[in-house]
């Protein structure tokens, strides 16, 4: 993936393609530009994005599937065996690597210009992409938000460390973050197969030269011995980067010296405090760079994991690995983590000072239950008459004055803390009502707001377990999955997995569902490696206490082989949704949600290795509505001989569609000229109206064919909430899925679908 944004030169002539004459694809010669087209294989070279280093990037065009593309030649100048090797080694790199946030390779071979035979490869592109460091400082982000592409980068460094690639050239502009703050990991050009069954071909050619960029090369980099490096080397790297990312400046002044005085710098000299850069740089924060910074590779942090997790660690307030256990450190943080139970211990203290022993009975226990009952009774009443006021006092004088749910609330809203102040619980109560209440009228912010005050009293006052503080953090959970806020979202389902644990124990039902919801957000902020093993452990758990038949455990696996589609296991996942359909179609019939479910997971399987054809008989050959009951046309004509690929069903008051009708927006975009077709129908209900989905229309930019229908398709396809999705091949129904979340259908189904076109 490249971004339009890197520098290049536009008339490099070292560019086999930018010099006077150029190669098309049969050989000939031809000047790239708009009007003399070059061609290598099946792209068609648009212009020069990125140059520099090994090679050129171009913009250019795929003709099957039709897509943009970018792809990398080879300059001539540096043509040579050993070069085409490296590139070529590059595209074997890359295709080993699967993952969200590593740039995906689609295609390498070579082609022939005068009398050499330069490679080249084909790689995703994205438009305005911009490098980690630029994206950051043009955005403003906070420390919290820097640290969170900092998580991204290890987790996509992780995955290719795991497979035995090191990087060796990790830098800011190899690190890539597109509009939406998604991290991708370019350039694996210099890396090293740290595998021993993956030589390179050109190993002993390299000894001897340094390979990567100066300014966040390893010490162990500079030895002249590429057979050396290991992936601490790209923790160091990484340790520059956050370094830069975080503190705004580099760990060392490089620039105008020569190598060997960087080298000795890089050496012998420590790396200058971040504090001297921002004040903002806290002790922990500095301990965690200074770690991945450390001279000697066998003190640095021994993987990308263990940075991630002791970031981890800080942003929860917990103890960091990095910084050394002494006692006051870990009281410190006990305290932070536990105000309250720090504030019992400190009273306990003074008690025993004084000497006071407090003898406990069944008649005080008895009477400890009375006084509680009467505190939770005036509670209430205190509570109802706060509500009570702030209702009569909101009401209008006039007989047909009229007041809004949202005016109530404003008033009431400034007033919790100064009429309930003596009586925590009672405003904690309150503000849990409130937020509620704003919830259902869509004013997020001050639901967010309300909810997280409750929450921090429930805590403070009953503790982390109690029933109402896990109440009010499943709605907190719900806030935050209409809000598409994940990461926020993944913060609050562990601590209701954390709570749920310590009050029911690890085996319990309700502990393993809530962990279940942690996995599936994990997998939406695209950590599939913890997503995917925290799953298979709580499907394995639930098959070991609950049974094979139980709910929970069919929802695991489940969830386990979508996981699995998602990383393109596809055989695995057809086989585990195959076996979690016969056993549910015999356990709760075939109408069952989790029947459907695995109904879906096998055709998504099924559809992602291109068998279309076989999920028609899964879906009993449903055909598409002779009549789809159209009432209006918003822009299009759903004429019924369309032969329509994705039919989408969305309402404007659904929040769930205000995110999903731009993601189909781009599939529409993205896939329309290989043959596929979307139509969104929508029936106006629960207060919507024409003129509402004309304004969603204007404002999301959708293109494609949009109508309002009577119902009827919708009831046909068992449409029971928004957005739904159902996909249709010759006609009939090949998927279907129920669209609550933020990861939608996965691009392997869409090729699939298109190359049974």
């Amino acid at each position: 993936m490249y971004s339009e944004n890197e520098s290049h030169n536009p008339h490099d002539p070292n560019d086999p393609l930018t010099e006077p004459t150029s190669i098309g694809s049969n050989g000939s010669s031809s000047r790239l530009g708009p009007e003399h087209p070059v061609r290598i294989g099946q792209f068609t070279l648009r212009r020069v994005i990125a140059s520099g280093g090994m090679g050129t990037v171009y913009e250019a065009i795929q003709e099957n599937p039709r897509r943009s593309v970018a792809v990398k030649v080879v300059k001539r100048v540096i043509a040579d065996d050993s070069m085409v090797h490296r590139l070529e080694y590059e595209a074997q790199i890359l295709a080993r690597l699967r993952h969200p946030g590593i740039a995906q390779i689609y295609e390498a071979g070579s082609y022939r210009i005068d009398n050499d035979q330069l490679p080249y490869f084909a790689m995703e592109y994205i438009p305005n992409a911009r490098s980690i460091t630029d994206y950051a400082r043009e955005k403003k982000l906070s420390t919290a938000q820097r640290l969170d592409l900092i998580l991204q980068v290890c987790d996509a460094v992780h995955h290719g460390h795991q497979r035995g690639i090191v990087h060796r050239d990790l830098k800011p502009s190899n690190i890539l973050v597109d509009s939406h703050g998604r991290v991708r990991i370019i350039d694996f050009g210099i890396a090293h197969a740290a595998d021993a069954e993956s030589v390179r071909p050109d190993t002993e050619s390299e000894t001897g030269r340094i390979i990567g960029s100066l300014p966040y090369m390893s010490p162990e980099q500079f030895e002249y011995d590429p057979c050396d490096i290991d992936t601490r080397a790209d923790i160091y790297a990484l340790g520059v980067v956050s370094y830069e990312l975080l503190a705004g400046s580099l760990p060392y002044d490089v620039f105008g010296k020569s190598i060997h005085e960087v080298a000795r710098m890089v050496r012998e000299t420590p790396p200058r405090s971040m504090r001297d850069h921002t004040e903002s740089i806290t002790d922990e924060l500095e301990i965690i760079v200074n770690k991945a910074l450390q001279k000697d590779r066998q003190q640095r942090y021994q993987s990308t994991f263990g940075i991630a997790q002791d970031i981890r660690r800080f942003l929860a307030g917990d103890a960091i690995v990095a910084k050394p256990p002494s006692l006051v450190y870990q009281i410190r943080v006990v305290a932070r983590r536990n105000k309250l139970l720090t504030g019992s211990i400190a009273a306990l203290f003074v008690l025993l000072v004084v000497g006071i022993t407090i003898t406990t009975t069944l008649w005080l226990q008895v009477d400890a239950e009375r006084q509680r009952a009467e505190a939770e009774s005036a509670r209430v009443e205190t509570a109802r008459h706060f509500l009570a006021e702030v209702i009569s006092s909101t009401a209008p004088v006039g007989y047909f004055d009229r007041v809004s749910i949202a005016d109530v609330l404003d008033r009431a809203s400034p007033k919790v803390s100064e009429v309930l102040s003596d009586d925590p619980l009672a405003e904690a109560d309150v503000r849990h009502s409130l937020g509620l209440g704003y919830f259902r009228i869509a004013r997020n912010m001050q639901a967010e707001e309300h909810l997280l005050r409750a929450l921090a009293i429930y805590k403070q006052e009953l503790g982390t377990e109690h029933d109402r503080t896990l109440k009010v953090l499943v709605d907190i959970a719900f806030l935050y999955s209409v809000t598409g806020e994940n990461r926020k979202r993944l913060d609050i389902v562990r601590q209701i997995a954390e709570a749920r644990q310590l009050r029911f124990g690890p085996f319990d039902p309700r502990t393993l569902a809530a962990k279940l919801t942690v996995a599936n957000n994990q997998a939406a902020m695209n950590d599939m490696t913890e997503a995917i093993d925290l799953t298979r452990r709580t499907m394995e758990i639930c098959q070991q206490t609950l049974g094979m038949e139980n709910r929970l455990t069919f929802e695991a696996q489940l969830q386990y082989a979508w996981l699995l589609v998602e990383q393109e296991r596809f055989v695995e996942a057809e086989q585990l949704a195959r076996q979690g359909l016969q056993r549910a179609q015999v356990s709760f019939g075939d109408s069952d949600n989790l029947t459907k479910g695995a109904r879906s997971v096998l055709a998504a399987a099924l559809i992602s290795q291109g068998r279309v054809k076989e999920c028609h008989d899964l879906y009993d050959n449903k055909p598409l509505p002779t009549n789809l009951g159209i009432e209006y046309e918003y822009q299009g004509v759903p004429a019924i001989d369309r032969g329509w690929d994705l039919l989408l069903f969305w309402e404007t008051w659904c929040p769930f569609s205000e995110r999903a009708m731009p993601y189909y927006e781009k599939i529409y975009q993205q896939y329309r000229d290989a043959g596929l077709d979307i139509l969104g129908l929508t029936e106006c209900r629960a207060g919507s109206s024409d003129e509402e989905v004309r304004r969603f229309i204007s404002e999301k930019n959708l293109s494609f064919t949009i109508a309002r229908e009577n119902g009827r398709p919708a009831n046909y396809y068992a449409c029971d909430g928004v957005p739904a999705i159902r996909l249709l091949h010759d006609g009939e129904l090949i998927w279907e899925s129920n669209d609550y979340s933020s990861r939608y259908v996965p691009r392997s189904m869409l090729e699939g679908l298109i190359a049974a076109k």
